[in-house]
């Protein structure tokens, strides 16, 4: 039995969302990546654990004039994943400014999985300040209790660094928070 995993990439823009999916999806780097204008959808299919799963990726334009579009693409999403550019620090604070969008738009339904991401690692000077901002942000999103499980990881799309593990993570995330359901 085939599953569809829904996963949202939002954060600001030029963090590396569209080029972390395509990393993964490609398994390459492509310096030559287009900013999103919108939503993009793209998936990938994979066996993991022994069941075949299609992720089926919503790249999020970050712009805030996209917001009235990514709320549509809100309902029914397993998961989501809030990316920051570890070399913008500032991009980690407007990180921040998406949590009332999320929470009105999950309201109604309950996230399996939330990934907050520090990208581009590779030219980052991440200090242990950016890593407790990434953890306190993820506080404050368990917070809002808007999904049964949420983490914290730090990834470069350059060099493929934790992105394999970044997906794949989610990916089990949903497929444990699922079954937990069905076998309540």
């Amino acid at each position: 039995m085939e599953r569809i995993i829904r996963v949202a990439v939002i954060g600001s823009g030029g963090v590396g969302k569209t080029t972390c999916i395509q990393s993964f999806i490609d398994r390459k780097f492509d310096a030559r990546t287009r900013i999103t204008v919108g939503i993009d959808i793209l998936t990938k299919t994979l066996n993991i654990d022994g069941n075949k799963v299609t992720i089926l990726f919503y790249d999020m334009g970050g712009a805030p004039r996209f917001r009235c579009i990514r709320e549509l693409f809100y309902k029914k999403l397993h998961a989501i994943v809030i990316m920051g550019d570890l070399a913008r620090r500032f991009s980690i604070y407007e990180m921040r400014a998406l949590v009332p969008e999320i929470v009105h738009a999950a309201k109604d339904d309950e996230l399996c999985c939330i990934a907050i991401v520090g990208n581009k690692y590779d030219v980052s000077t991440a200090d242990r300040q950016v890593v407790r901002e990434l953890q306190h942000f993820r506080d404050l999103i368990e917070g809002e209790n808007i999904a049964r499980k949420s983490f914290t990881m730090m990834t470069s799309a350059k060099d493929l660094d934790s992105i394999d593990t970044l997906f794949i993570s989610l990916v089990r995330c949903v497929m444990n928070a699922r079954a937990n359901v069905v076998n309540e």
